[in-house]
C-alpha cells in the first residue's frame, strides 16, 4: 500500500505540470501582471499542499476531492488562455461532505483530457466532470470533445499518459480487494463517421458514507 501511495504521489506531482505552472507565473511577472501572478501562485500553492496532504490519507470526503479537482482544472484553464470551457456537476441528491472517496482518482483522467485532447484542438473545447450516485455506487464521469485517443503521439507521451491510468487501475484493484465491492474504469472513444469526437471516462466506485460520530 505504501508503495502504491508513493507511485500515486509521483504521478500527481507531474513535473511538466509544475514546470508549466511556474512558467505561467513567470510570464505574468514579465508582463507586469502582479495581481494575476499572485492569484495564480496562491492557487498553485493550495493545490500542491492539498495533493501532499490528501496523498497521505486512505480516503477523504468528496467535498475535499472536488476542491482539488476545481483547483487543478482552473489552473489548467488559465494556463491554456481559456482554450476550453469546463463544468463540474454534482447530482442534487449527493451531500459531498457525507461521502468518502480515495483521493486524487479523477485527476489523471482530467489531465489526459486537457493535455492530450483539448489542448490539441484547434477550436475551443469542452470538458465536463459529473458526479452522481446509483444505488450503492458513486459514478464519476470525465467527458471531453478533444482530438481523441486515436490521434498518433510519440511513444514517450503515450507512455506518460498511460502511467497515471495504470497506477489508478492498481488503486481501483486495491479498492475492490479492501471493500469487496464493485469498482471499475471504463474508457470510451467517441467517434462519428470515423472522426474522433473526444473521450468519456467513467469511474465506478463503492458508495461509502461518512459516519462522523464526533
Amino acid at each position: 500500500m505504501a508503495e502504491l501511495e508513493t507511485k500515486m504521489l509521483r504521478s500527481q506531482m507531474n513535473p511538466h505540470f509544475i514546470f508549466n505552472s511556474l512558467n505561467s507565473i513567470q510570464k505574468y511577472i514579465w508582463e507586469n501582471k502582479e495581481e494575476d501572478a499572485a492569484e495564480y501562485l496562491a492557487s498553485f500553492a493550495k493545490l500542491i499542499r492539498a495533493i501532499l496532504e490528501n496523498s497521505l490519507k486512505e480516503t477523504i470526503t468528496l467535498h475535499e476531492e472536488i476542491k482539488v479537482v476545481k483547483l487543478y482544472t482552473e489552473l489548467e484553464h488559465r494556463r491554456s488562455n481559456a482554450n476550453f470551457n469546463y463544468t463540474i456537476n454534482l447530482a442534487d441528491d449527493i451531500d459531498p461532505k457525507q461521502i468518502l472517496i480515495s483521493p486524487l482518482l479523477m485527476q489523471p483522467f482530467i489531465e489526459n483530457a486537457i493535455w492530450h485532447g483539448l489542448n490539441k484542438k484547434k477550436t475551443t473545447g469542452n470538458l465536463s466532470i459529473s458526479i452522481a450516485k446509483k444505488e450503492n455506487q458513486l459514478i464519476c464521469v470525465i467527458d471531453d470533445d478533444g482530438v481523441g485517443r486515436q490521434k498518433k503521439e510519440p511513444d514517450k507521451k503515450i507512455e506518460k499518459k498511460s502511467l497515471g491510468i495504470a497506477i489508478t487501475q492498481q488503486r481501483i484493484n486495491k479498492i475492490i480487494e479492501t471493500t469487496k465491492q464493485y469498482a471499475a474504469i471504463t474508457i470510451v472513444d467517441k467517434v462519428h463517421d470515423t472522426h474522433a469526437m473526444g473521450t468519456t471516462v467513467t469511474l465506478t466506485l463503492p458508495l461509502i458514507i461518512y459516519n462522523n460520530k464526533t
